[in-house]
This record gives C-alpha cells, sequence and structure tokens, in this order.
C-alpha cells in the first residue's frame, strides 16, 4: 500500500474523501464525451418529438377552421369526436393540472 502523500491528508481532511490511484484523465474524458454524446441524441429525439405533436396539433386546428370557414357546423366535439379531442388536448390538461399542484403547493394548499 502507498503511504500517504501531504496532498492526499488534507484532501481527506478537508472533503472526507481520498485520491483515486486508478483515476485516468483519459477514461474520465472519454466518459464525459460519451455522456455528452447521448444527451444531445436524447434532447434530438424529444425535440423531433414535440415537433412532431405540434405538426400533428396544428394540422387538427387547420382542418376544423378550414371546416368552419367552408360554413360547416362549427361544434369540435363532433368535427373530432370525443378520443381525438382527448388525445389533442392531452397535454393542455396534463399542464393545467401540473400548475394546479406547483401552484397549490405553493400556496400550502396541495
Amino acid at each position: 500500500m502507498n503511504p500517504l502523500k501531504k496532498d492526499d491528508l488534507l484532501l481527506a481532511q478537508k472533503y472526507g474523501v481520498f485520491e483515486d490511484p486508478d483515476f485516468s484523465p483519459a477514461k474520465n474524458n472519454a466518459v464525459v464525451e460519451g455522456t455528452i454524446k447521448k444527451m444531445d441524441k436524447m434532447q434530438k429525439a424529444k425535440l423531433r418529438d414535440y415537433t412532431d405533436q405540434i405538426r400533428d396539433r396544428s394540422s387538427a386546428v387547420a382542418s376544423f377552421l378550414k371546416h368552419v370557414n367552408n360554413g360547416k357546423n362549427n361544434n369540435v366535439l363532433k368535427y373530432f369526436g370525443k378520443r381525438e379531442l382527448s388525445r389533442l388536448r392531452g397535454e393542455d390538461i396534463a399542464n393545467q393540472l401540473k400548475a394546479h399542484v406547483i401552484t397549490g403547493a405553493k400556496n400550502g394548499t396541495a
């Protein structure tokens, strides 16, 4: 076992840890770069999914507005149906519930 150096003792006293004898800066850099690449890939996938959802909702709203503009029925429930309307509004409802919980938590009522 290696005898402790003065720097090791100061590190242990200050932070309660010892220096890792197997630490490799090259491996550490590889791990950090790999993590950054994974994060970038995940962010791109989330952005793509979000954009697809927005495109889907925008398309649905545009088709409904064209329907109404042509002088047809303006009842949203009839046009989309319960299930499709629920799917389209799902995110909006979830955000409202989250906002209510956060607001209630701040006010002490949640």
